[in-house]
């Protein structure tokens, strides 16, 4: 499983890809 955080960090690498 991937720990919480780690989750946290590629949802927002994610969100300012989309938003760059």
């Amino acid at each position: 499983m991937v720990s919480c955080s780690e989750r946290i960090e590629t949802m927002l690498s994610h969100g300012i890809a989309n938003r760059q």
